[in-house]
């Protein structure tokens, strides 16, 4: 299905939708059908999929016909409002805006998206439990089909959750010294934690400290919901990078707890090992896997097994082994899972599938992003609710640009 173009393949595709249509199509079927279209590279047949598909299984809330138009005008209003206006020069520091321009977001395109899907976005926006989540969704919407050169995200939160003892740069003769061409330092921390102060030692930028301290994308509170571990928890970070986020989430649960991080790229597996060997009070509690998270456990035989650079916005490698959280779980016998943190790029959907044992079990705290696909605003709170319908539904937006949208569970 690389070319989709000739008249077989039309045809196939065809008779596809009018499986969906008459809700012939399985759930695994239709995850097999939207995977093939993006690595076709064709996104929108995937965004209709998904669209169709979802409409068929008659997911509709029942807010009046009203809402629904007045919520997408009201959205349509406030977008042209901001393209409207000049884009201006970001000084602020929450981000190193000259390093941003290199990325590129196509908003009109994205406008045309949200009104073509706005029934199903609408959806998934009532499913959230409170008016902040609605509007931080609706935030994340206009962002996305405007520029951060035209519209400020706000920040919500104001005390800082990390404050910088001393910082040195970080050097190393066989890792590289920048993440995505932003220098790496050595942080001396103190973590605000559970009326008490942290010390650790991090490699991280310092946009990333900013971001974190700006944003708490993980360690998320609002009103009297708390995500952030606690002493004791068992976490599964599920997309750990560097494994910045995986130290703090160690210093937070402490000796007691676990924080079992996930990367198939073995560079970035090294960065956490390297992070553990900073902190060696605390290096046992992380358990480093270099593993993919999916839906099934299988191996992907590939050619490139490794990356020369850290790679966090998509896949670096193509030769990797892959686990459900299920197995991982079962195989090594945990008796508790407290967190679930996914930023595993756009693979997130598969992976809760294959987490419905544990979800079931333990009913952790969850923490999935849904930044990396456009589907993802609404089949990532259908699945949490599919997978446990007692769940509340928050939601949160955290940079300044279109990336680091995540649902919360608890």
């Amino acid at each position: 299905m690389s070319q989709i173009n000739n008249q077989e393949t039309i045809n196939a595709v065809t008779k596809i939708f009018q499986k969906a249509c008459r809700s012939d199509l399985s759930e695994s079927d239709f995850h097999s059908v939207q995977a093939r279209f993006l690595e076709a590279k064709r996104g929108d047949l995937a965004d209709d999929l998904s669209r169709v598909w979802f409409n068929t299984r008659n997911r509709k809330s029942e807010t009046s016909v009203s809402a629904r138009s007045n919520w997408v005008s009201s959205l349509n209003w406030q977008i042209d409002f901001y393209k409207s206006s000049s884009k201006k020069v970001r000084v602020d520091s929450e981000l190193d805006w000259a390093w941003f321009d290199r990325f590129d977001n196509d908003n009109n395109q994205n406008q045309l998206w949200l009104n073509r899907n706005a029934d199903l976005i609408f959806d998934a926006r009532e499913l959230l439990e409170d008016d902040l989540s609605k509007l931080m969704f609706d935030s994340a919407l206009v962002l996305r089909c405007s520029s951060p050169t035209q519209f400020y995200f706000p920040r919500i939160n104001f005390d800082d959750f990390l404050s910088v003892v001393r910082e040195e740069p970080f050097v190393s003769g066989e890792l590289p010294d920048k993440y995505l061409g932003l220098p790496l330092f050595v942080f001396n921390l103190k973590v605000r934690s559970q009326h008490r102060m942290l010390s650790l030692n991090i490699i991280n930028t310092r946009v990333g400290i900013n971001l974190t301290n700006s944003y708490l994308q993980y360690f998320f509170k609002r009103d009297s919901i708390d995500l952030t571990p606690v002493t004791g928890d068992v976490v599964l970070d599920c997309g750990a990078c560097i494994g910045e986020i995986s130290l703090l989430m160690a210093g937070l649960v402490g000796t007691q707890g676990e924080v079992h991080s996930f990367d198939p790229v073995p560079i970035h597996a090294r960065y956490c090992q390297l992070q553990a060997s900073l902190n060696p009070t605390i290096s046992h509690v992380l358990k480093i896997n270099v593993l993919a998270v999916g839906d099934v456990s299988r191996d992907v035989a590939g050619l490139k097994r490794d990356s020369d650079s850290i790679s966090p916005g998509g896949m670096a490698v193509d030769s990797f082994s892959m686990t459900s959280l299920d197995d991982y779980v079962s195989n090594r016998n945990l008796s508790r899972v407290n967190v679930i943190k996914m930023d595993i790029e756009g693979a997130e959907v598969a992976a809760l599938e294959g987490a419905s044992e544990v979800i079931k079990k333990f009913k952790p705290r969850l923490a999935i992003s849904a930044y990396h696909k456009h589907q993802d605003f609404w089949e990532i709170p259908y699945k949490i609710k599919e997978k446990h319908s007692d769940y509340k539904l928050f939601f949160g937006h955290h940079s300044p640009v279109w990336w680091e949208s995540v649902f919360y569970a608890v």
